[in-house]
């Protein structure tokens, strides 16, 4: 597993700390915490699906872990005033169907005061 917060600097703002709080929850596979990272209510999106509610947000992330997504790298991360953008790579059991072994992607996180608000996940460009 991954050690992020080792990424971590304290002279960083504190939505990069939520952000990676969020990333290593989500690596946990702790299904009763990644939902209470975002505010209510928050859109997350995912490819060309929409998740909007708790239970929606609930059921993307059982997806992911069934999945086993699991992040290999994750690379600078990028902050601005209200949003905190997080590359890297992941792998899958979905991409290894397809025969991609990585894929580079990265999440934008958005934010009200200490919640996610909105968070895209989409390809590294």
């Amino acid at each position: 597993m991954l050690e992020p917060l080792a990424l971590l600097d304290n002279e960083k703002p504190h939505k990069q700390e939520i952000a990676m709080s969020k990333v290593l929850i989500s690596e946990a596979l702790n299904l009763v915490r990644c939902p209470e990272c975002f505010s209510e209510p928050a859109l997350v999106e995912f490819g060309p699906s929409l998740y909007r509610d708790r239970a929606a947000l609930e059921k993307w992330h059982k997806e992911r872990w069934t999945n086993n997504m699991r992040l290999l790298q994750i690379h600078p991360v990028d902050i601005t005033d209200d949003a905190v953008t997080v590359e890297g790579v992941v792998i899958s059991d979905r991409l290894k169907f397809w025969k991609l072994t990585t894929l580079s992607v990265d999440a934008r996180f958005k934010f009200s005061g200490e919640k996610i608000v909105e968070a895209r996940y989409g390809l590294r460009t």
